[in-house]
């Protein structure tokens, strides 16, 4: 059931609501097409191709994550080796729907430090 699949990825929730249980399921079947279309063509980048990525990068991660812990944020930016981590308190899987202020606040502070 979708509303079980969403429970896991928001800290808050009381934001699951059947609406966005029926939008989440339709959005996530798309994704898992497109993913598997780009796995199908060869698009999953190795460790050596993360790390000659050189442009400024911001990972914005959930605090309380239970779909991929916060050491993969780690793994990830030391892959990347103009990276920037910022963890987003309070958090799931998703901030930037349980947590939209602090990540945008984020993300413009990072646009604007790097331009």
């Amino acid at each position: 059931e979708t509303k079980n699949f969403l429970k896991r990825r928001v800290l808050n929730k009381s934001l699951i609501t059947q609406k966005w249980a029926e939008e989440a399921f339709y959005m996530w079947l798309n994704s898992a097409r497109a993913i598997g279309d780009m796995l199908q063509e060869g698009g999953d980048l190795s460790e050596q191709e993360m790390r000659e990525i050189k442009i400024p990068t911001l990972i914005l991660w959930g605090s309380d994550d239970q779909v991929f812990p916060i050491k993969n944020a780690e793994k990830l930016s030391n892959d990347l080796s103009n990276s920037t981590v910022k963890i987003i308190n309070n958090s799931g899987h998703l901030p930037q729907i349980e947590q939209t202020k602090v990540l945008v606040d984020g993300l413009i502070s990072f646009l604007d430090s790097n331009d």
